[in-house]
């Protein structure tokens, strides 16, 4: 949905008897070898194949099943007027149609924001901690991965091209829209946005920010060194003891390290190369407030290198690798706003770190930073993101080997056309997506950054990816039935030999074996009360169909070919005579 009836994502399930908004579930249909002519003579081929020895079932695994009916009260109580289902499964068609009624993922090579540092989507498992979006507060919020969905997928993927954003996601993969007041408005899909139906859309946008806290510690305690030998004790006396630094000082005092330091290989020297004149007495300052023992080399151009001998900072400083190797300590990287700012203030300070633009009153900030280590633009990114930033990340194209993250204020990717190119192109391949309880991740494509909804809400309004055991391929009306066919997802064991190791193969080889199978609709909407009946009101949105042990609706359980009759519509003297053809109906199979 979209607009103004667009619904909220956060929906609980509305229960038999009840009124409201929510999530509908309603097992109305059906799936069994005898339902059909055409099933029963798939299911024998199966069969007679098994008897010559050869387990052999059909490749695509494709029956025939029953799927709801309008007009009729099921168990749950509710009634679906014909102009609302049909209308959804018209919609539903065209996703059958597009080869999208499946699936939302990204393609596994994007990057995930995780509590640790960035990680490729594929690389992340449940035990990591990723960063979230609190849509209502606008809060960065760290939480544990629910699941991690992956599957493979053929169909079309939705392309979004512009300054801000660079993304590739499956149509249903969704986004967190904001409007032009920055306020959330709701979630909509690629397929929404390619369509154009998101509600303001040339004045909306997908978020690049959040609000970040951290944590806000007043000291730092550089650890005194265990076991020093008895040079170092002589030398330095005090090496044992701990040292407590205030946080902002040591803050800044790592963000100059992490720009122009290094850390002798032998020894316990930690130097500062090549300090430009003008922030000289800056840094002379700044090692004072550190209060640790240092000296100053001025060489004949005038650049000045700083030296501190001491084997507790020398201890900290020089398992963070140097040159392509370094990166930022996890500990500071969770650290305020404001001292992750002072970090990143006093690494510009460094010489050759920074790539200015033309200066004006909207992009004054605007700025890249760069470095040999992959890995410290990679953090250097997402401290940029924590002070409020947006920072996209990029490699120089030439052979200086420079990793690149750009600093601006834009506070998201506008989806006005002249912002973004829209397109549909083909893939075949793995898509994955991880599941979180905000819904939301921050992800980076292409080296651009912004915030994203996650595909798995099973419990609310989406298709949980990881539990898909088949395809609806096809649907059309017979009467008040909806009918169609369905494709079960069967793994190559169970095809050749019988083996179940999918929810697939257990669905079909309960088919196979006879059993009776429900077919239940989700979708979200609202229910209310009219003359004492229970309707599905005009906003019902269909979401997809699910296969279940019972069904809610009346007679719903796979039968003969003459069992797709219509259900009587439930008008006020009717439901006796629908109890009545139920009863019938059981009489005729008795007596066959």
């Amino acid at each position: 949905m979209t607009g103004k009836n667009r619904m909220p994502e956060k929906l609980v399930e509305i229960k038999k008897g009840q009124t409201g908004t929510g999530i509908l579930i309603e097992s109305d249909g059906y799936v069994s070898k005898d339902l059909t002519e055409n099933n029963r003579k798939i299911i024998k081929e199966a069969f007679d194949s098994r008897e010559n020895g050869e387990w052999n079932i059909p490749n695509p695994f494709v029956l025939d099943v029953v799927l709801q009916k309008f007009g009729i009260q099921n168990a749950n109580g509710r009634i679906y007027p014909e102009a609302v289902l049909k209308r959804e499964v018209e919609k539903y068609q065209a996703r059958i149609r597009d080869h999208r009624a499946l699936g939302e993922c990204y393609t596994p090579d994007v990057m995930v924001l995780c509590e640790s540092g960035w990680k490729e989507l594929k690389d992340v498992t449940e035990d990591d901690k990723v960063l979230t979006l609190n849509t209502e507060t606008n809060n960065i919020e760290i939480q544990k991965v629910s699941s991690k969905i992956e599957y493979d997928y053929n169909g079309d993927m939705v392309c979004i091209e512009g300054k801000s954003i660079s993304d590739k996601v499956t149509p249903n993969h969704g986004y967190p829209i904001y409007n032009k007041e920055g306020v959330f408005s709701a979630f909509y899909t690629a397929n929404d946005i390619f369509n154009h139906e998101v509600k303001d859309q040339s004045h909306s946008f997908i978020p690049k920010q959040g609000n970040w806290c951290g944590t806000s510690e007043d000291f730092f305690i550089l650890k005194g060194v265990k076991s020093p030998n008895k040079t170092m004790l002589k030398k330095h006396p005090y090496c044992m003891e701990d040292k407590k630094i205030p946080m902002t000082t040591f803050m800044k005092f790592m963000g100059i390290y992490l720009s122009e330091g290094h850390s002798s290989k032998f020894g316990n020297d930690v130097k500062i190369y090549d300090i430009e004149p003008n922030v000289c007495d800056m840094i002379s300052g700044l090692m004072i407030e550190l209060g640790l023992e240092y000296t100053i080399n001025v060489s004949k151009t005038g650049r000045h290198t700083f030296r501190i001998s001491d084997p507790r900072l020398h201890a900290y400083t020089k398992p963070l690798g140097d040159d392509n190797s370094v990166y930022i300590p996890f500990e500071l990287k969770q650290q305020s706003k404001d001292n992750l700012t002072a970090l990143y203030d006093w690494f510009v300070l460094g010489r050759d770190k920074v790539r200015h633009y033309k200066k004006n009153k909207s992009a004054r900030l605007n700025n890249e930073v760069f470095t040999e280590s992959k890995q410290l633009a990679l953090d250097l990114n997402e401290i940029q993101f924590k002070i409020g930033y947006c920072g996209d990340y990029r490699i120089e194209e030439d052979n200086t080997n420079m990793y690149f993250t750009f600093r601006t204020l834009s506070n998201g990717a506008y989806l006005d056309d002249k912002f973004i190119k829209l397109e549909k192109v083909p893939y075949s391949g793995k898509v994955m997506c991880i599941e979180v309880p905000n819904h939301t991740f921050y992800v980076m494509s292409n080296g651009k950054c912004h915030w994203s909804k996650n595909c798995n809400h099973p419990a609310e309004s989406t298709i949980d990816l990881g539990r898909i055991s088949h395809n609806i391929i096809e649907c059309h009306w017979e009467k008040h039935t909806l009918v169609g066919k369905i494709e079960f997802n069967l793994t190559e064991g169970f095809r050749r030999y019988g083996i179940c190791s999918s929810l697939g193969d257990t669905c079909a080889n309960l088919i196979l074996n006879g059993y009776k199978i429900g077919v239940s609709s989700r979708g979200i909407g609202s229910v209310k009360s009219v003359l004492g009946k229970t309707i599905v009101d005009d906003d019902f949105e269909l979401l997809c169909w699910d296969i279940v042990s019972d069904p809610s609706t009346p007679n719903a359980y796979i039968g003969e070919k003459e069992e797709l009759q219509q259900y009587v519509e439930n008008k006020e003297n009717d439901s006796n005579k629908s109890k009545l053809n139920e009863k019938i109906g059981k009489l005729k199979k008795i007596l066959q």
